[in-house]
Order: structure tokens, then sequence, then C-alpha cells
């Protein structure tokens, strides 16, 4: 996958293409790694979308909103291919990592991706749920700031 992914990041990408492969899509979208982010409510991504009530149900049908239904019941079995939109958000979030001074890309990283990629799924429901990127980034970097204030 991505060489400078953190343990947790990596883990958020494995469950996106589980979520992928069980919605039986052939790519990789944004909408998989954002319900991954949901799914991991101990990453800091996954606390900002707690904290903000967000329920299984109103990501359900924000996501729905926005991706087409075109399941054709097929199986997929091999690796999936990312979106244009994956793929950007990724490279989205290795900027965020190295503008925040970090060596690897962590999950709050791909949550910023994300919010970056406009008009991909993810953006598009993270908006209509009340997110902006740099509201998003200001909590991160204050969430980073109590923690190594705490070591």
């Amino acid at each position: 996958m991505y060489q400078h992914l953190s343990a947790s990041a990596e883990e958020i990408l494995q469950e996106a293409y589980h979520i992928a492969r069980q919605d039986n899509r052939e790519y990789l979208g944004t909408e998989h790694v954002l319900w991954a982010i949901w799914k991991h409510k101990n990453s800091l991504p996954g606390g900002l979308l707690e904290d903000r009530s967000i329920t299984a149900e109103a990501l359900r049908l924000e996501i729905s909103r926005h991706t087409p239904d075109d399941q054709d019941g097929s199986l997929v079995l091999s690796r999936l291919p990312g979106t244009p939109h994956f793929t950007q958000a990724m490279a989205f979030a290795i900027e965020e990592a190295e503008r925040m001074g970090e060596v690897k890309v962590n999950p709050e990283h791909i949550l910023l991706g994300l919010l970056r990629e406009t008009g991909c799924v993810a953006q598009k429901t993270l908006h209509h749920l009340g997110f902006d990127v740099e509201q998003a980034r200001r909590k991160i970097i204050s969430s980073q700031n109590r923690k190594k204030n705490k070591s």
C-alpha cells in the first residue's frame, strides 16, 4: 500500500478494503475509508465523528445520497483499485502529515485528505454532517498539542 502509513492508518485502509468488498464494489472509494474511520472510534478522527454524535444510520443515509447504486451482485475477490478521488485524498493526507511535521500518515491526516478532496463522496458526506477541513484541522492540532503537553 503506501509506505509511510502508521499502523493505525494501515488498519483503517485495510478495513476500508474489507467494507468495499462487503459492498461488492469493484473499487475502493472515499466512502469506504470514511466508514472505516467511523468504525475506529478509538482513533482521533473516529473520536471527532463520535463527538458530533454521527450515527451509523446518519452516515449510511448521507453516503447513499452521494453514491450511485450500481451493484450488480458480482463477487470481488482481488485487490481493489482506488478511485481517482481516493488516490487524491491519500496524496492530500501525505501533504497534511508533512505539514504537521509527522513522519508517518496517521488516521487524522486521512480524514483531512478526505475533507480536502472536493467532490468525493466522503467530502460531500462530511460537509452535509457539518464538517469542514479548517475546523477539523484546528481540532486535530489542538488534540495533538494536548497529547504532547501530557507527555
